[in-house]
Parts: structure tokens; C-alpha cells; sequence
């Protein structure tokens, strides 16, 4: 993906943050972007996502904000 975001001229932001046990933050260890895990449930009940995975994507979203926030103001 951040290949063909190049090709076309468009910005790719990748994830910075690397993994913490303590935190659970990049669990995973995804670089080029966020990803979330949720323990297999074949109950039909809401999957329900790593407190770890969430706290993530959070971080990549204020990541973004500052990110357009810069770019606006240029």
C-alpha cells in the first residue's frame, strides 16, 4: 500500500510507535499501519478487541490530527 500511495502521489503514514509489553501499544508489531486482534469467539457475541489494539489506533489517529494539522498550516 505505501508503494502504490507513492505511485499516485498521495501520503502514507505509517505507525511510529514501537511495541511495549507494558502497554500493549503495537502488540503486533505493525509498522506500515495499525492492526487489532480479537480472541476467536464462536458464541455470536461481539468480538471483543485488545485493550492494547485500541490504545493503538488511538495513538495513530492523534498521529493523523497532527499530521493534517501540519499540513494545514502550511
Amino acid at each position: 500500500m505505501a508503494i502504490n500511495a507513492s505511485q499516485h502521489s498521495m501520503i502514507w503514514v505509517g505507525a511510529s510507535d514501537m511495541s511495549n509489553a507494558e502497554t500493549g501499544v503495537n502488540r503486533l508489531g505493525s509498522y506500515m499501519g495499525v492492526m487489532g486482534q480479537s480472541e476467536p469467539d464462536m458464541s455470536g457475541a461481539p468480538a471483543q478487541v485488545d485493550s492494547g489494539d485500541l490504545m493503538s489506533a488511538n495513538l495513530y489517529g492523534q498521529r493523523l490530527v497532527a499530521l493534517a494539522q501540519k499540513m494545514s498550516a502550511a
